[in-house]
């Protein structure tokens, strides 16, 4: 929900996407997340829509400059105290909140303690204390040492010679494997042991309690950027997540699995070559998130077909689109909003919050509402029904808010 000079709630639905050009280096996160969608995994930036960040992504930026902090050693803390990582935490908050109220951001957003439910924060707040606490226990540099002071600020070829060395957000790029990206938080350790840990602010285990494939992925990408600078390292996976540390297998067999998937995929990407949009683009789970499914070709003229079923076993981003056929303004200047969707149901959009929809707007054409929230969204035995009820304000702290709502 952007606020500011040039931004507007309501919006012209930018035109899909014909063609995207094949970049040198793909992202590493993004190409674990795309889940078979090419056109995901290559899209630039800048022919997707600005959308506001969301809580999550937000938060997940602030732990990552806390990590960095205690990587550093800014922050004094004997090995057992909380409370010094705790006013650390603090004083990057209240930074954020500065940030967000001087430049265009979400309004609401700027204490992010209103994104969350109590218990939500707690669980997300000690999780990245108890970590920032476990790198603060890393072993200290000696005056010797003064390389390992110097934390992301030296080449990786060289961070992985140095035992002892620990940072986070630590840059890694292979041209031979055609990979980008930061690792969280890498350390080297004795005997070319070499850590690699990716911090989720959400949960990321399935529900099997084994980590999700799409961290699994990302985390051994990482591994072999790791491997292609120092051949006779040791790595060691780990995500930590709401659901603690898990660690990721990275056997012989894993790695050559992933060098022959990330081999078959680039060898059908030359470099600078120009792809037609619609004939790399998979609809699925992995639109959630995903800020290109706005101009997707493929999207935009097939999710209806997914919205009417009632079979799915993969979760849909909770976005609605179709005809208005009645607003209701109420005492508390929300909207309620009621339309006839692209699949032919009936559907209504509740509590819309006061200026996304201008009193006067015109209700006639097709109306997108991208980042919604729902209370019917669970799976049941295993089966995705989308749901016909939306939100954007809560009707009680139970309920989430759409935060990062788009029309």
């Amino acid at each position: 929900r952007e606020i500011g000079a040039g931004m507007e709630s309501l919006t012209d639905l930018p035109p899909e996407l014909e063609k995207v050009e094949v970049p040198g280096c793909f992202s590493v996160t993004r190409l674990a997340s795309s889940g078979g969608c090419t056109l995901k995994a290559i899209v630039p930036a800048a022919a997707c829509p600005a959308w506001p960040t969301s809580p999550e992504a937000e938060f997940g930026r602030i732990i990552h400059s806390l990590m960095d902090l205690a990587a550093r050693e800014q922050i004094e803390s004997s090995k057992l105290d909380p409370r010094p990582v705790e006013i650390a935490l603090e004083r990057l908050l209240l930074n954020g909140r500065v940030e967000h109220a001087t430049t265009l951001g979400t309004h609401d957003c700027l204490d992010l303690r209103t994104a969350f439910t109590q218990r939500e924060w707690r669980k997300r707040t000690s999780l990245a204390v108890a970590r920032t606490l476990e790198v603060l226990n890393l072993r200290r540099p000696t005056e010797d040492d003064s390389e390992l002071t110097q934390g992301n600020r030296i080449p990786l070829m060289r961070a992985l010679q140095l035992e002892g060395f620990a940072a986070s957000e630590v840059a890694l790029e292979s041209r031979n494997l055609r990979l980008k990206g930061r690792v969280d938080f890498l350390r080297v350790l004795a005997d070319g042991l070499v850590e690699v840990s990716d911090f989720k602010s959400g949960n990321a285990l399935d529900d099997e309690g084994e980590v999700d494939e799409a961290t699994a992925l990302q985390l051994r990408l990482y591994g072999l950027g790791i491997l292609e600078l120092a051949p006779r390292a040791r790595v060691e996976l780990k995500v930590v997540s709401r659901g603690g540390t898990s660690r990721v297998t990275f056997s012989t067999e894993e790695i050559d699995k992933t060098r022959k998937w990330l081999a078959e995929l680039t060898s059908g990407l030359p470099e600078g070559e120009w792809i037609q949009a619609e004939r790399i683009a998979v609809v699925g789970s992995q639109c959630r998130g995903c800020k290109a499914r706005a101009v997707c070709p493929l999207y935009r003229t097939s999710i209806a077909d997914l919205w009417k079923r009632s079979d799915l076993t993969m979760k849909l981003p909770l976005d609605i689109a179709g005809r208005i056929l009645e607003v209701e303004l109420h005492a508390e200047r929300t909207t309620t909003v009621r339309l006839t969707d692209l699949a032919g149901r009936t559907t209504k959009i509740h509590r819309i919050c006061p200026g996304i929809l201008p009193t006067d707007f015109d209700r006639d054409g097709v109306f997108w509402f991208f980042n919604l929230a729902s209370s019917e969204v669970a799976l049941r035995n295993g089966k995705w029904r989308h749901p016909r009820n939306f939100h954007d304000l809560p009707a009680s702290t139970l309920e989430r808010r759409a935060w990062t709502l788009q029309v």
